[in-house]
C-alpha cells in the first residue's frame, strides 16, 4: 500500500468544470491518479472487511463452537478405539462383518484426523493473512484525519464522476479515452463508456445465442444420426429375414 497514494489530498481534485477546461493529457494524468487512489482505498476496505469478518467468526467460534468441538475431539477417538477393541477381541462381529466393521472404524479415525489436520492448516493460513492485514487496517482506520481525507475524496469523486463510474476500471478507462484523444470532456467520456458497455452486452447476447444454436444443431444432428442408424439396422434385419 502506497502512503503517497493514500494520503493524496482530496482538495487537489478539481471540479468537473475545471477538468473540462484542462488539456486532455492533464485530464488523463489526473484520472489515472484518481484511479490508483480509489484502487488503494478499495483494497484497504477489502482488508478491513476481512479482518472484521475474521474477528466476528473467531468470536462466534470461541463462544459457541470451541467447547462442543473440544468435547467431540476428546470423545471421538476413544469411543472408536473402544468400539474397535470390542469388535476385534470380543467377537461382537464375525467373518466378513468383522472385517467391514474394523475397516470402517479405521477409515473413520483416519478421515477424522486428516480433516482435523486440514482444518488446522487452513486456520494457520487465515491467521497468517490476518497478521498481514491487521496492522495496516489499524494504522489507517484508527486515524481520524485519514478517514476524513478518504471521505472527502470519495465525495468529490462522486460529485465529479457520478455514482455509476466509481470503479477504478471505469476511471482508468476514462483516462485512456482522454490520453488517446477519443473525448474532450467528461460527458463525452461517460457517453463513450456507456456505448462500449452496451456493445459488450450485445456481443455477449449474440455469443450466447450462437452457442445455444450450435448446441441445438449438434443435438439435432446426433438425433438424426441415431435415427439413420436405427433405420439402416432395421432395413438390414429385414433383408436378413
Amino acid at each position: 500500500m502506497s502512503d503517497k497514494i493514500l494520503t493524496l489530498e482530496s482538495q487537489n481534485i478539481p471540479t468537473e468544470e475545471s477538468i473540462n477546461s484542462m488539456n486532455r493529457i492533464e485530464v488523463a494524468a489526473l484520472l489515472r491518479n484518481m484511479s490508483l487512489q480509489k484502487t488503494d482505498y478499495d483494497n484497504l476496505q477489502e482488508k478491513k472487511n476481512y479482518v472484521d469478518n475474521y474477528n466476528t467468526a473467531q468470536s462466534v467460534f470461541t463462544n459457541f463452537v470451541q467447547i462442543p468441538l473440544g468435547v467431540l475431539v476428546v470423545l471421538f477417538i476413544p469411543a472408536f478405539i473402544i468400539a474397535l477393541f470390542f469388535i476385534t477381541t470380543k467377537g461382537l462381529l464375525s467373518g466378513f462383518w468383522n472385517i467391514v466393521g474394523t475397516g470402517a472404524i479405521y477409515a473413520a479415525i483416519i478421515s477424522f484426523l486428516l480433516g482435523l489436520i486440514f482444518g488446522l492448516l487452513c486456520y494457520k493460513g487465515e491467521q497468517k493473512k490476518l497478521k498481514e492485514y491487521q496492522p495496516e487496517v489499524e494504522k489507517y482506520y484508527s486515524s481520524n484525519e485519514w478517514l476524513q481525507e478518504r471521505e472527502n475524496f470519495l465525495n468529490k469523486l462522486l460529485i465529479i464522476l457520478g455514482p455509476n463510474y466509481q470503479a477504478p476500471a471505469a476511471i482508468e478507462t476514462f483516462s485512456n479515452y482522454f490520453n488517446n484523444g477519443r473525448c474532450s470532456n467528461l460527458q463525452e467520456a461517460k457517453n463513450l463508456y456507456e456505448n462500449e458497455l452496451a456493445q459488450q452486452a450485445m456481443n455477449q447476447k449474440i455469443d450466447q445465442a450462437v452457442s445455444e444454436a450450435q448446441k441445438a444443431t449438434a443435438a439435432a444432428n446426433k438425433a438424426s444420426s441415431k435415427a439413420g442408424t436405427a433405420t439402416a439396422v432395421s432395413v438390414f434385419n429385414m433383408f436378413r429375414k
